[in-house]
């Protein structure tokens, strides 16, 4: 077992809160496409109206993750 001393606990009511606030600039991004996107935590939709904007520019969400500058887990 290892010990993590950074971060927020999983199943605390601030989890779900620090989530909502640090994905607002993804919804805004998002929303600014013009595709429908629906979030709930790390759980997302986005759907355009027809596969030609999707494959012309499918990366704003990928920009937005690597904006972060997060390490990401795969």
């Amino acid at each position: 077992m290892r010990q993590i001393d950074l971060g927020i606990s999983l199943g605390t009511p601030l989890s779900p809160l620090m989530g909502g606030v640090y994905l607002k600039p993804l919804d805004d991004a998002m929303t600014e496409t013009g595709w429908f996107y629906a979030r709930f935590m790390d759980d997302w939709v986005v759907l355009a109206p027809s596969r030609g904007p999707l494959r012309f520019d499918p990366l704003p969400p990928i920009r937005f993750f690597n904006s972060l500058k997060n390490k990401t887990n795969y």
